[in-house]
């Protein structure tokens, strides 16, 4: 047992396995030292394992879906006018007058820059007052036209917008009726505007515009073929001044 413990302290710890194998009288099995060693030796054997893998780098956000676009500017304020030359709209009876036979037509002539419209006038309605609206059915259609005017006013000078049918009844004596203009029509900017109430005087029917003696700005216009009078004429230049016939139009500008 000397010789073993003499053995043992002459080894090194770097020699620890050599010494122990060389000692005299000791097995390799059984001593501890060795068996620590191979441990150490075994634990150096086994590979380290791999590294983590990276993770994968984060994926950028999807980029934020553009704002919606400003929305359209909304239109402008509109405002409605009534174009009139008129400063009553009362119907006066047995004021007016028309040709006894055959159709007619009765005018008024509107500059627009005149009503204070700069721009264009969509016009929805016109309005006319009714003296007489005899019928053998009881009602009778009249046509509401719609024209632009470059120049004297003559027929010849006129340019279609475009037209709309009311029915009047013959109840409406005395009154003023409205003749509604869907979808609107436009009368351009800067326009002279004219505006036309024809009744074609069918068998059984009288047709008078409706009519006042109250102040005028502009005369009104009537043609009756029949009587002689093929082109607009002024009430005054017929004998009758004080007809002062109710037509206005309306629209928004």
């Amino acid at each position: 047992m000397r010789a073993v413990a003499t053995a043992l302290r002459l080894c090194t710890l770097s020699t620890l396995v050599a010494c122990a194998t060389a000692a005299p009288g000791v097995g390799a099995d059984d001593d501890p030292l060795v068996d620590a060693a191979r441990a150490i030796d075994a634990a150096q054997d086994v590979d380290a394992p791999a590294p983590p893998i990276d993770a994968p780098p984060p994926i950028d956000a999807r980029p934020p879906i553009d704002a919606p676009a400003p929305p359209i500017d909304a239109p402008g304020p509109t405002t409605t006018v009534t174009l009139t030359q008129s400063s009553s709209l009362a119907v006066t009876p047995a004021t007016s007058v028309a040709c006894s036979t055959g159709e007619n037509s009765y005018y008024r002539v509107f500059q627009l820059a005149d009503h204070g419209v700069t721009g264009a006038l969509q016009v929805n309605r016109v309005d006319f007052g009714v003296q007489d609206a005899t019928a053998l059915l009881g009602s009778q259609p009249v046509q509401v036209k719609l024209y632009t005017l470059a120049g004297p006013f003559a027929l010849a000078n006129l340019t279609p917008l475009g037209t709309t049918t009311v029915t009047v009844a013959a109840s409406a004596a005395g009154t003023v009726v409205q003749a509604p203009i869907a979808p609107a029509i436009t009368a351009p900017a800067g326009a002279t505007l004219v505006v036309e109430v024809l009744a074609a005087g069918a068998f059984g029917n009288q047709f008078i515009i409706g009519a006042n003696t109250a102040a005028e700005t502009q005369p009104g216009y009537l043609r009756g073929p029949a009587c002689g009078s093929a082109a607009p004429v002024t009430f005054a230049s017929i004998a009758y001044p004080d007809a002062h016939i109710v037509l206005t139009v309306t629209g928004v500008r």
